[in-house]
């Protein structure tokens, strides 16, 4: 009985485990001299790239964000605006087929 209680209570991440609809990214904004873009709305732009740096973008979306204090900003890569690429959602990269890169653009005058 004693071991049947631990698989019990895995049990439900076992069967109802799914893949992330998004992934946390966080960075801190630099200006062209290297200072920090304190209090600033900037925008993001993020592309999944695949095969090399300069391969097939897979998906392009787009964040508006706001940087504290420190030019920190968080956001989460799979819930922006889609601008465009192969497909349509991260659930629709085939992962395991390729290589893929993460391209990050700042837009500061947003």
């Amino acid at each position: 009985m004693k071991t049947l209680i631990p698989f019990l209570l895995l049990l439900p991440f076992i069967c109802f485990g799914q893949s992330p609809q998004g992934v946390n990214y966080q960075a801190v904004a630099y200006d062209s001299d290297g200072f920090e873009l304190s209090n600033k709305e900037v925008g993001v732009r993020i592309s999944i790239v695949e095969g090399s740096a300069f391969g097939t973008p897979q998906l392009v979306e787009e964040h508006d964000v706001l940087t504290t204090e420190q030019g920190l900003f968080s956001l989460i890569i799979g819930q922006g605006a889609l601008l465009g690429g192969e497909v349509e959602s991260l659930l629709d990269i085939s992962w395991g087929s390729n290589t893929y890169f993460l391209k990050i653009e700042l837009d500061t005058e947003n």
